[in-house]
């Protein structure tokens, strides 16, 4: 992938005082790369596979582009709110839209990628409900007060047998008790399926030769370097009348 980074704006105050001032995303997590080579093994590379894939809080777009360019996903939609963000993604969605024709020669996006605002707090922003076959999420929750909107889009957007895939560092980060306690509870509407701690392969450099030393490494990625990782994978449940409309009717 080719992927432009840029100082994160007020960083000693990254959030503003609301979700469009957020400035995080114009920076490369850990969480985002561990995601990325998570969508590359063969387990979530058949469930890619001709999925509509929708990512929240996309960023720079490792993990959405990742889909966009190494599984057979039939589309992606990365999704953000801060408005040098989107620039930003849209930017890196052109870098791999061209890139085979600039040497060295990775590979090119190999299906549909469009970048979209998208307000957790506000359903008018939401894309058409049902969308994702596959909603990626990297290092979503910093607060517990951020839980609620997210579990609203996440019900609005993935289609009933669909998968959430989170990635979230290991640590106690505030809001992911009651993030999966929503999630799993009886108005969540998912299952959790599959759960583990990233594999020590997943923390790896993730820079190519030419511009990844390891001091490199070590000064853009130190949260790879020190942090544990969760991959959790949940899948989407059919609503109460779906499940009971879809059972034969009593001879």
């Amino acid at each position: 992938l080719r992927i432009r980074e840029l100082a994160i704006q007020r960083a000693s105050s990254p959030f503003g005082t609301g979700a469009d001032a957020y400035t995080t995303g114009l920076g490369i997590w850990g969480s985002s790369l561990v995601m990325a080579r998570w969508l590359t093994d063969a387990p979530m590379q058949k469930i890619l596979k001709s999925a509509t894939v929708v990512e929240l809080g996309a960023g720079c777009g490792v993990a959405g582009l990742t889909a966009a360019v190494y599984t057979r996903a039939a589309s992606v939609l990365m999704t953000d709110l801060n408005e040098a963000t989107l620039d930003n993604l849209r930017h890196n969605v052109e870098l791999n839209r061209t890139a085979a024709h600039t040497p060295p020669t990775p590979p090119a996006l190999q299906c549909e990628v469009q970048v979209a605002a998208l307000d957790w707090s506000d359903p008018s922003t939401y894309p058409p409900a049902g969308k994702a076959h596959v909603l990626l999420g990297c290092d979503l929750v910093y607060h517990k007060e951020s839980v609620a909107p997210l579990i609203r889009v996440a019900r609005k957007l993935v289609r009933p047998g669909g998968s959430l895939l989170l990635v979230s560092p290991a640590s106690n980060r505030d809001g992911m008790k009651q993030l999966l306690e929503g999630v799993l509870g009886p108005k969540g509407g998912f299952k959790l399926v599959g759960a583990q701690v990233a594999p020590q392969e997943y923390l790896s450099n993730p820079l190519t030769e030419a511009v990844g030393s390891d001091v490199q490494f070590l000064l853009h990625f130190s949260d790879l370097v020190d942090g544990r990782y969760r991959l959790l994978h949940f899948r989407r449940q059919p609503s109460a009348h779906a499940a009971a409309s879809s059972e034969p009717a009593a001879p």
